[in-house]
């Protein structure tokens, strides 16, 4: 499914311009506080009107400015997670949920309750609920819904590090489900990267990038705003074994690369044989051309060098190690070390720069 947005937004003296095309199945949009993400929600939602542009799906408008066209909100079928919950606060949990489905057999809001841990309140009201409880509420009725396009704004805000998890693999077997595109919207980049490769950057109202994350590294623009926003590298591990006494897990990569490399992580509590997802800081990675013997940092991954790019002050070297990594170093290194496509390194990385995040 195809979602077309081409729009410009006016509120007050502000204007914020849209312009983007994606049948990914999951689109992560991030941008700083302010930037205008949640505005374009709304915008596709149809609670606010552009002042020019169009949008459709699957070549079926929802609005298109030039032909005076507007689809009701209540019949363009969004199931819409907003960053306030918006429940129905005369209903119980089990009559939010199923307002959702209405028509539907009361035995899927309950496998959704059980889901999210929600069983039992299904009868409290919404007004004796916590805001993480109220927050799972508003998650469990958007995706019971059956949409044409999920739009999630914020969706973990208020959750507890456990519940978070829950929550985001709920959401990930439920757009499975439907095999309908979802738009995530957060400024955590390491919560996108975890469900999907394919960001679109908003930067003061404005798209300036939309694409994997080794392509807006490249962009001037894409880069300036993901600069220092966090982990640009995702990865995940599949668990091999644990040292309790060292307070490390080995791990490899579990993507079916066959490097055959192992690394070292912080000590974690997932079995051995299950996996991971780690995330990694752009500029927690060192390279070095050959093994360093003697030193404290303990992954030494062999890898080649696919693209160097030198932004204003940084250069961002891709590395793949069995998977593509992006590195920010200085552009003297890159200079000195003679860093080109096809050069084998190795990515220096120390076990506590992993941070595990699903």
């Amino acid at each position: 499914m195809r979602l077309d947005v081409d729009i410009t937004v006016r509120r007050g003296d502000a204007e914020a311009s849209y312009a983007f095309a994606t049948d990914d199945p999951v689109l992560g949009v991030f941008g700083r506080s302010g930037a205008g993400k949640t505005t374009l929600l709304h915008a596709i939602a149809g609670l606010v009107r552009p002042a020019s542009g169009r949008i459709a799906i699957d070549g079926e408008r929802l609005f298109d400015c030039a032909a005076r066209f507007r689809r009701a909100v209540h019949r363009r079928r969004l199931g819409v997670i907003f960053q306030e919950d918006r429940l129905l606060p005369h209903r119980r949990v089990r009559g939010n949920l199923a307002y959702a489905r209405r028509g539907s057999s009361p035995a899927s809001v309950d496998a959704m309750a059980h889901t999210l841990g929600l069983g039992a309140l299904l009868d409290r009201r919404i007004d004796g609920l916590s805001g993480g409880e109220r927050r799972r509420v508003a998650i469990g009725r958007a995706l019971l819904a059956e949409p044409r396009v999920l739009l999630l704004d914020e969706p973990l805000t208020s959750l507890d590090v456990a519940m978070r998890g829950v929550c985001l693999e709920a959401i990930r077997r439920r757009q499975r489900e439907l095999d309908a595109p979802m738009l995530y919207v957060s400024h955590d980049l390491s919560e996108l990267l975890s469900l999907t490769d394919r960001i679109l950057v908003i930067e003061d109202g404005r798209t300036v990038g939309c694409g994997p994350i080794t392509t807006l590294a490249r962009e001037r623009a894409a880069w300036t705003a993901l600069r220092g926003a966090g982990a640009l590298n995702v990865v995940r591990l599949q668990v091999r074994s644990h040292d309790a006494t060292a307070g490390l897990t080995r791990f490899t990569l579990a993507d079916g690369s066959e490097t055959g490399s192992s690394l070292l992580g912080p000590l974690s509590a997932t079995p051995s044989g299950a996996t991971v997802t780690a995330a990694l800081r752009a500029d927690d990675i060192a390279l070095a051309l050959a093994e360093i013997p003697g030193i404290s940092i303990r992954n030494q991954l062999p890898g080649r060098v696919t693209h160097v790019t030198a932004h204003a002050d940084r250069s961002v070297v891709e590395v793949d190690i069995g998977v593509s990594i992006l590195v920010e170093i200085s552009h003297q290194a890159v200079a000195q070390m003679q860093l080109t496509p096809g050069r084998e390194v190795r990515a220096l990385i120390k076990s506590n720069a992993l941070e595990y995040v699903g």
